[in-house]
């Protein structure tokens, strides 16, 4: 399986979907998961794109420690993509005004509880490796998307 191919089954999964989740460790190294919305962006196809409050739990141990973990799947569960990488918090406007284009009807929940703009982030994760998971077949692969950061 190729960059291309994989990146192709994960448009499809956040389009059937519309959310993946996010796996990250605090200073203990103790896993914290969440369900975000995600996008993937023209351009950067290697990246991973959501946006979070920037008060939160996942932002202050991203910060601590910005390698993570994405799971996404298809809705029968036939299909599963994990993917490792490092995530930057972005807090620029431009990208903010990009990210919510792409997924802001999706975010009902998020709206809700965040009303100002300036109270959240963009999180980049850029890919760095990914592995697809058959479980009718066991099938697996793996692919490498850059050395680790």
């Amino acid at each position: 399986m190729t960059k291309r191919e994989l990146i192709q089954i994960l448009e499809i999964m956040i389009d059937e979907t519309r959310v993946g989740i996010l796996s990250t460790a605090d200073e203990k190294a103790k896993p914290h998961i969440t369900w975000l919305t995600p996008a993937l962006q023209a351009g950067r196809p290697d990246a991973i794109f959501s946006i979070t409050g920037a008060a939160t739990k996942k932002v202050a141990n991203l910060k601590e420690n910005p390698h993570c973990q994405w799971v996404f799947q298809n809705r029968s569960i036939s299909e599963v993509l994990t993917l490792n990488g490092v995530t930057n918090i972005i807090d620029n406007p431009s990208l903010k005004t990009e990210i919510i284009q792409s997924i802001g009807k999706k975010l009902t929940v998020f709206w809700k509880l965040n009303q100002d703009m300036a109270d959240y982030v963009v999180l980049e994760t850029i890919i760095t490796d990914a592995s697809y998971f058959r479980p009718s077949d066991g099938m697996r692969e793996s692919v490498k998307f850059r050395e680790e950061v």
